[in-house]
């Protein structure tokens, strides 16, 4: 997804913290379009020996830093959707959770597996813990709790990273139209 799909998309769903993102654009183009045509209203046209050209009046100085400061901002909310698309890889806030939680329900199921095949191990042949840990059936259960782990928490980090901070630019639109 683009930002102008991102955009299409959340348009109008209010109740997604996404289209906070969609209003902030909105409100900054809008702005930014305003102190446009301010500034264009103060083209004045001039002859000179070669014909006329156009030029501003005087009073367009004052107009150029509020012109400067939309467009600034604009920019500033454009950035965070592309940021935001790049953080969910366009398919949201909620995916992206859904994908975390699936990563730490692998891990904790993991580990709860290896716990209960310990413990059956246990029970069965009245083995000590360490004694259990021996058994063929608990140490295939331990490498897989382990390759599991291995290969997941790099992603699980990633994944949390992302979120905190797609979570950080929705906060900073939740309650406004623009950046803090």
């Amino acid at each position: 997804m683009n930002s102008k799909e991102f955009l299409k998309y959340w348009q109008g769903k209010t109740d997604a913290p996404e289209s906070k993102l969609v209003q902030a654009h909105e409100s900054a183009t809008a702005d930014f379009e305003i102190q446009h045509d301010e500034l264009l209203k103060s083209i004045r046209p001039q002859k000179t020996s070669k014909g006329l050209i156009a030029v501003f009046a005087p009073s367009a100085e004052e107009l150029a830093p509020p012109l400067e400061e939309a467009e600034k901002h604009l920019r500033e909310v454009e950035t965070d959707i592309e940021t935001f698309l790049e953080l969910t890889e366009g398919e949201g806030l909620n995916r992206l959770v859904e994908n975390l939680s699936r990563t730490r329900r692998a891990i904790d199921n993991s580990a709860l597996e290896t716990k209960n095949v310990m413990q059956r191990a246990m029970a069965h042949s009245r083995l000590s813990a360490l004694e259990a840990e021996r058994l063929e059936v608990v140490q295939a259960s331990l490498d897989k709790r382990d390759r599991i782990q291995a290969e997941l928490k790099p992603k699980l980090d990633d994944l949390q990273s992302r979120v905190s901070k797609a979570k950080e630019i929705l906060e900073r639109y939740a309650n406004q139209n623009g950046p803090a």
